[in-house]
């Protein structure tokens, strides 16, 4: 029924939660395809081994030299062809989903002009929408994007102002008259009444369930986030790392909990 999608740029740490969440939490037979964006050798042999424990798991390997705007709108673009699924889940790596039937849940809600839903931007500013699904963690009817022609890829030079990955997606939908569906986004910044409030993250909603999560550091682990009033030159930049490295840990650990309680509740297992 569904297939995910993900590039992998040195963040099989953070896949191997993808991986984790679709085969504990899912519903619906589904796919897994990744593409590996030219990671350091390490990565790739440690992302190669966790999919070896699933056989639902295709692995692309891409070697490419663009800006990392470029180059995770072109993975998303070199996967589509592949997805077999009529609904195709966008996944940012450090993403997650947290509830049970996830997937169940989204194909529910694409539903007469409804073709795509999940996670839009924590916030509004210029350039920034929130009225319309980023690929954090979005699914949408496969068949809609080919239809359409929806491109991934942003517009080189453009991306700060309005034309990132994806953006062309919002504007066919427009055109097309299709709507979208969002969850509810709480920054952990403001928002401390949630799982992850020991971590900088969004939570995303839906009918006052917790249905996913978005770390929003990637493989830099935020280390340019933290600390930039500090100013020494070789020590904020260790500080920053120290500090992101440790966010990850425990955001990856609060999102395995709360996989582990869903399995529990629904006695599904791995």
């Amino acid at each position: 029924m569904n297939t995910v999608i993900v590039v992998n740029y040195n963040s099989s740490r953070f896949v191997s939660l993808i991986l984790e969440c679709v085969a504990r939490l899912s519903e619906c037979t589904g796919e897994i395809i990744i593409t590996d964006n030219g990671s350091h050798p390490s990565d790739v042999a440690r992302l190669m081994r966790m999919c070896s424990l699933y056989d639902n798991t295709l692995v692309l390997p891409r070697k490419q030299t663009m800006t990392p705007s470029l180059a995770h709108g072109g993975a998303l673009d070199a996967m589509l062809p592949y997805v077999r699924t009529p609904y195709v889940t966008v996944m940012d790596a450090d993403a997650c989903f947290l509830q049970y039937g996830w997937d169940k849940i989204m194909i529910g809600e694409l539903k007469g002009d409804c073709h795509a839903v999940g996670t839009p931007h924590a916030f509004s500013a210029p350039y920034r929408y929130i009225d319309f699904p980023l690929m954090y963690a979005t699914m949408y009817k496969t068949d809609t994007l080919r239809e359409l022609n929806c491109k991934f890829v942003p517009i080189e030079g453009k991306e700060t102002v309005g034309y990132d990955t994806g953006w062309e997606i919002r504007h066919k939908f427009r055109e097309a008259r299709l709507t979208a569906k969002v969850f509810s986004p709480r920054s952990t910044r403001d928002w401390k009444g949630g799982a992850f409030n020991r971590v900088v993250c969004t939570e995303y909603w839906h009918n006052d369930a917790l249905i996913a999560s978005h770390f929003g550091r990637g493989s830099t682990v935020g280390a340019a986030k933290y600390f930039k009033v500090l100013s020494v030159p070789v020590v904020a930049p260790a500080l920053r790392r120290f500090v992101g490295l440790r966010e990850r840990q425990l955001w990856i650990q609060t999102a395995r909990e709360l996989i582990a309680s869903q399995c529990g509740a629904s006695r599904c297992a791995m």
